[in-house]
């Protein structure tokens, strides 16, 4: 672990508290972490659908960790803009093309049903291939994961970030 978050470090990006604790059972980290930079950045998904995913995810799953590193992360990128990010947890409708609409369906099918329902998957179909719509499910199900690790956890907040309003605040006051 010592040496991962060096890197990390050296690349001027201390290690976020979620992987600090993540880290606390190594065995686990070790085998999880290979996923989850397969999800980010390596799959066949472009950021800004992957974003999508990610911050519709984390906002159905209420986990104001993950919904907080990655507005920043979507803003870096410069894939999702202010009015995206903020339709993306209230569902005003923002000007989303037919794609982009079905990824945020795909997310709220999901959270709801525990699978994507048959129209947003049809629609899905008609922009994604094979190894993307899977990539799609993958995504969700990975910040479903992490919703529940962040939330259950009580992993504390990153410096610099702050928390959606809706966001549940008891377990931003460090780890359990």
């Amino acid at each position: 672990m010592a040496k991962l978050y060096e890197f990390m470090d050296s690349l001027g990006n201390p290690p976020p508290n979620m992987h600090l604790t993540f880290g606390k059972n190594p065995t686990l980290y070790s085998k999880w972490l290979p996923f989850a930079t397969y999800i980010i950045p390596a799959s066949s998904l472009e950021p800004r659908d992957r974003q999508i995913l990610i911050l519709r995810s984390a906002f159905n799953g209420r986990c104001g960790y993950a919904w907080a590193q990655h507005v920043r992360i979507s803003e870096r990128l410069s894939v999702l803009g202010e009015t995206e990010i903020s339709a993306l947890e209230d569902g005003a409708e923002c000007g989303w093309n037919p794609k982009e609409a079905a990824l945020i369906r795909a997310c709220d099918d999901t959270a709801m049903n525990a699978g994507i329902g048959d129209d947003a998957w049809a629609e899905l179909a008609h922009h994604y291939n094979e190894q993307e719509l899977l990539d799609i499910v993958f995504t969700i199900g990975q910040y479903a994961l992490i919703a529940i690790a962040l939330n259950s956890i009580c992993v504390e907040l990153d410096d610099g970030l702050s928390l959606p309003a809706w966001a549940a605040v008891r377990g931003m006051a460090g780890n359990r």
